[in-house]
């Protein structure tokens, strides 16, 4: 039996293409191998969110709840000596970043499309002044309740659903600032 065995956290499709018997087994484990044991077949894994995500510093700059967006003004952040805060840094399972103005790390999993993160361990600063558009504990709020993301060149959505329903959508770009 001709068998072709490939080991992934999908985060998109899984496209194989063979004339002959396919096996496919999903782990929790990152992509990090993929091994054919008989030529002839064509196989290609879609980018994973540890490749498409991970490893690169994101910014917020939009929170859209229902119909109204929120712009995150980085300009009016930095001229408040604020223009490090609501970044996030995914990389090995971990999620590290910054409050206003508390770092924070929490662990996460994917799969498929869907992103879960646990809970935040934050340093305990308190802010000498705090952004108007976002307060630091409705910053952590919405990333705890991520349920999944989605990455549109230099922009990493993430979607929440609230209790009642309703979707709060965070968006980021690549941080590129020094």
């Amino acid at each position: 039996m001709n068998t072709i065995t490939i080991s992934a956290v999908l985060a998109g499709c899984l496209i194989i293409s063979c004339t002959r018997n396919v096996t496919v087994e999903q782990t929790t484990e990152p992509i990090s191998e993929t091994t054919v044991q008989e030529t002839g077949a064509l196989v290609v894994v879609a980018v994973a969110f540890d490749d498409d995500v991970a490893g690169t510093p994101w910014r917020l700059f939009e929170i859209k709840k229902g119909a109204d967006a929120v712009y995150v003004d980085r300009s009016q952040l930095e001229a408040d000596g604020m223009g490090d805060v609501y970044t996030l840094h995914f990389a090995e399972g971990n999620v590290s970043g910054k409050g206003a103005p508390n770092n924070f790390r929490a662990h996460y999993k994917t799969k498929d499309a869907s992103l879960s993160i646990g809970l935040i361990a934050q340093t305990q600063m308190a802010p000498l002044k705090e952004p108007t558009v976002l307060k630091e504990s409705e910053f952590f709020d919405y990333l705890v309740k991520v349920n999944a993301w989605s990455r549109d060149g230099d922009t990493l959505t993430l979607v929440t659903t609230d209790r009642d329903g309703s979707e709060t959508v965070l968006a980021f770009i690549i941080d590129n600032s020094p």
